[in-house]
């Protein structure tokens, strides 16, 4: 019973592969899209935890042995960061309503960029942080760089992006 049972899944799994027509939305979701999930809600406890038991916020703020041109350099490039996301996401997608798809053919370097300028962002930070956490920096900054990201994904905040922007009339 349970051999036949299995048999007829692998026989409808068949039968939706060859229809493609069949496959709705529905059931292409699967459990981790869900924006509240309980890893998501771990990393950002995690993130609040280890921002609470190292005070890290004071620390970089009030601290006399962190490296403040590194951290200098650091909000730089977070400047850098944002800068390029904005420009994507509002200019380019939301005020001129050009897909995400075709960011990479009409500025070609603007995605390359921000993910540099993200990845020296935090490398800065590490070295600004390492003379009062040390090896601990490396884990401070990951945990807490995972509760952002799971921020983020909580808030939903780029759902707008599978929505198409309104269509602006051009007038004559």
């Amino acid at each position: 019973m349970i051999r036949n049972r299995h048999l007829l899944e692998a026989i409808d799994e068949r039968t939706d592969l060859e229809d493609d027509s069949k496959v709705t939305n529905h059931s292409k979701k699967s459990k981790s899209s869900r924006p509240i999930s309980l890893e998501n809600v771990a990393w950002v406890s995690a993130a609040l935890a280890v921002c609470y038991f190292t005070d890290i916020v004071n620390t970089v703020l009030y601290h006399d042995d962190i490296d403040r041109s590194w951290l200098q350099a650091s909000a730089v490039f977070c400047v850098v960061f944002i800068s390029i996301a904005a420009f994507l996401i509002v200019y380019l997608y939301l005020i001129r309503g050009i897909d995400p798809d075709d960011w990479d053919k009409i500025y070609p370097s603007a995605i390359p960029s921000a993910t540099a300028s993200s990845l020296l962002c935090g490398l800065c930070l590490l070295i600004a942080i390492w003379p009062v956490y040390g090896l601990l920096s490396m884990l401070i900054l990951f945990v807490v760089f995972m509760g952002l990201i799971s921020v983020v994904c909580m808030l939903d905040v780029f759902t707008f992006l599978c929505k198409k922007p309104p269509v602006q009339k051009e007038k004559n």
